[in-house]
């Protein structure tokens, strides 16, 4: 096993708070929770060769861990090769949480960041706006949810659907699902990793798409 080298990124307009569970944590202006994890354990990640059927593997973990993939991408991070991740988890009575990842895996450690935004007050008003256009374009049909966003076969449930395609986030900058993402970014954008990664075997990521 290996020590997960240490991390830094942009935290200036970010306040920190106490975790129960140790986490380094602190909260954004607009509401979003940050934490840091390092694991000193090889990452409980799929291996593929090709990023579609590690999209594929992951979403089906996430299946059964009773949330929804929405974002999967392998993306470079301080010249390492990073997954960067949101998922999905509903809450009582309505409304998603997401959860935004970056995970910095090697072979025997990881370190991950994540950023978690919550829906409050009124509810499903992106998912509602985008389905209405969708059955009024034909694109689905009543009492469909919408399309997963990883292929164009009508779905239901905690799939990613037509509402959180990345290119509707400017119509929707409130959402806290823009929110993560663009937190995301600034945080991938900024970071650094201190010397002790030099050393450390890569976690065998797939080759991003495209």
């Amino acid at each position: 096993m290996s020590e997960a080298p240490g991390i830094r990124f942009d935290l200036r307009d970010c306040t920190p708070v106490e975790t129960i569970d140790g986490s380094r944590s602190w909260t954004t202006p607009d509401g979003l929770l940050l934490l840091i994890n390092s694991f000193p354990i090889p990452p409980d990640l799929p291996v593929a060769d090709d990023v579609n059927d590690f999209t594929r593997r992951y979403r089906e973990e996430c299946a059964a861990g009773g949330v929804g993939l929405v974002d999967c991408a392998i993306v470079t991070a301080a010249s390492t090769r990073a997954l960067q991740t949101v998922i999905k988890s509903p809450q009582q009575p309505s409304g998603m949480t997401y959860v935004g990842a970056l995970t910095l895996p090697w072979t025997d450690c990881s370190v991950v960041v994540r950023v978690q935004g919550i829906e409050h007050g009124v509810t499903g008003v992106r998912d509602a706006t985008v389905l209405d256009e969708a059955m009024a374009h034909g694109r689905v049909q009543a009492g469909e949810f919408g399309l997963d966003g990883w292929s164009d076969v009508a779905t239901t449930g905690l799939d990613r659907n037509l509402s959180e395609d990345p290119e509707l986030d400017m119509r929707f900058p409130g959402h806290p699902l823009t929110q993560v993402r663009q937190r995301l970014e600034l945080i991938a954008q900024s970071l650094e990793i201190e010397p002790g990664a030099t050393g450390l075997a890569p976690f065998p990521l797939p080759q991003p798409a495209g």
